[in-house]
């Protein structure tokens, strides 16, 4: 079992048989057996989640070493003395690692040089609903009036007809 998910592609039955010294059709009636793609089955999801649970850790460790060279450029610049060359290293840094932290620009950087970007709504409406908006247009519409309440002064009980 190991040997195939080690070493997928085509050819798969062949190089297995040849591998361990059996005929093809041995293997292949064997691998294509219920029991086998069962258990198969099993590991090739037991090892994709071993993978993916792999993946962040590698990236963190990817990181990390990112994260202690820049730590290390930025002392080496601090050490040189001032140059335009250093001071902009150092501001893109700090920018970058502001906008990791959540600080600073919130777009995404999709934000043009004159700031965030304008979005219009354009709305298409005939010539009359538009006149009727441009004569109301702040003017106060009131809002209809409370219907008048009602005073009860004397109640009387009505006993239901009796049924026939």
């Amino acid at each position: 079992m190991r040997f195939v998910l080690a070493n997928p592609g085509p050819r798969l039955v062949t190089r297995t048989a040849e591998y361990f010294g059996y005929t093809v059709a041995w293997v292949s009636t064997l691998m294509n057996s219920d029991a086998f793609r069962a258990k198969l089955a099993t590991l090739e999801r037991e090892a994709d989640v071993a993978v993916v649970a792999d993946i962040p850790a590698k990236l963190r460790g990817v990181a990390g070493l990112a994260l202690d060279a820049l730590a290390e450029e930025v002392v080496e610049c601090t050490k040189a003395g001032p140059n335009i060359i250093h001071r902009e290293f150092l501001a893109e840094t700090a920018d970058l690692a502001l906008r990791r932290l959540g600080y600073g620009d919130k777009t995404g950087g999709t934000q043009g040089p004159g700031g965030p970007a304008l979005v219009q709504n354009f709305v298409t409406v005939d010539a009359n609903t538009l006149a009727s908006a441009q004569a109301n247009f702040g003017r106060v519409i009131p809002l209809p009036a409370a219907p008048p309440a009602v005073q009860v002064s004397e109640a009387q009980v009505v006993e239901p007809p009796e049924a026939a």
